[in-house]
This record gives structure tokens, sequence and C-alpha cells, in this order.
């Protein structure tokens, strides 16, 4: 996700700036920023379905670029304790703890 084309985050950010544009553009009555802002958001649309591609198989990745790479034997195990990780921290903040790392 390195690729800034087809980057998440960055779809996000042009979808919200088209959504701005096309907002302006019908409260200016201008239909050129509508349409520009229109066709930021199916930019970004595309740039989201990107960013998303790829595929796993037998403990091997393919991105959409086509680059192929082996996966690590502790993946899952990694996920896993993300998880558990988040699930403790937000509990932890519905009830007020902070602990302050050392």
């Amino acid at each position: 996700m390195s690729d800034k084309n087809t980057s998440t985050l960055q779809s996000y950010i042009d979808s919200a700036s088209g959504a701005a544009q096309t907002l302006l553009g019908n409260i200016t009555g201008s239909s050129a920023d509508q349409h520009q802002g229109q066709a930021k958001q199916d930019k970004a649309q595309v740039e989201n379905d990107a960013s998303h591609a790829g595929t796993s198989f037998a403990g091997y990745s393919a991105s959409s670029s086509g680059a192929i790479t082996k996966n690590d034997p502790q993946r899952q195990e990694g996920s896993w304790n993300q998880t558990i990780g988040s699930g403790k921290e937000m509990v932890g903040n519905l009830i007020g703890s902070e602990v302050c790392p050392v």
C-alpha cells in the first residue's frame, strides 16, 4: 500500500474532497464544480477498490500490482494479538483507565 494511487486513506481523502467540491457547486450553481467533484468521487471509488485488490493462498499473497510474497508463518498469531490488544484498549477507554507506557 505504499503506492499513493491505491491507498485506502488517500481514496477517502479524495472522496471527501470531491463531495466538498460537489457541495460547493450545488451552493454556487456551478455545474463545472459539480462535475469535477463527482469525477473526484468516482476516481476515489476506483482507488479504494484497487487498494483492496489482492489475494492470499497457500501461504503466499499476491497484491494488485502483481507482486507475490511469502506470508510469515506467525502472521495469523500477530493478527490475533493485535485484535486482543485493540479490545483491551477499547475496554480501558470505556472505563477511563489509562496506562502510561514505561
